[in-house]
């Protein structure tokens, strides 16, 4: 394992621990230390370290599954959402059509309510001009017989 004098990234860091446990696995860790001159020990805290690294970057990726699988789930939610709120407004504007026939309904009750009234009315007039037909025949039968009973 080489240090270097500027920092590594995570990144780079983890593609050093990989190239080195490639190593280890080609040679053994036996060969890698007499090779590397480096004690067992470090051999393994090495693999440790690697070790942490894959596991952090597990974690990473199940994190970024997770989210993707989170924020999918939120998308079929808004899709719900809005062909809910279409099915609102289809349903708004049903009602706004059933509240406008009730309206008309309501005027057409009280134009039927008006004729009939005048209807009544009407025949009331009829009534009294048969009534006033009726008494007009009469004074115009008494009218005649007075006309008569003077001429004569």
């Amino acid at each position: 394992m080489a240090g270097s004098s500027s920092p590594m990234s995570e990144k780079e860091y983890a593609m050093m621990l990989e190239s080195e446990i490639r190593m280890v696995e080609k040679l053994g860790i036996k060969e890698y230390a007499r090779v590397n001159k480096t004690y067992l020990p470090e051999v393994v805290d090495m693999i440790s370290k690697f070790q942490t690294v894959v596991e952090h970057r597990s974690e990473r990726l199940q994190k970024m599954a997770d989210d993707a699988s989170t924020w999918d789930k939120v998308q079929k939610k808004i899709s719900r959402l809005n062909k809910n709120l279409e099915e609102a407004s289809g349903l708004k504007k049903t009602l706004e059509a059933v509240s406008a026939s009730k309206k008309i309904l309501e005027q057409a009750s009280d134009s039927k309510t008006k004729v009939e009234a005048a209807s009544a009315s009407l025949e009331k007039l009829r009534k009294m001009l048969k009534d006033d037909e009726s008494t007009l025949s009469l004074v115009s039968k008494v009218y005649f017989i007075f006309f008569d009973y003077l001429c004569c």
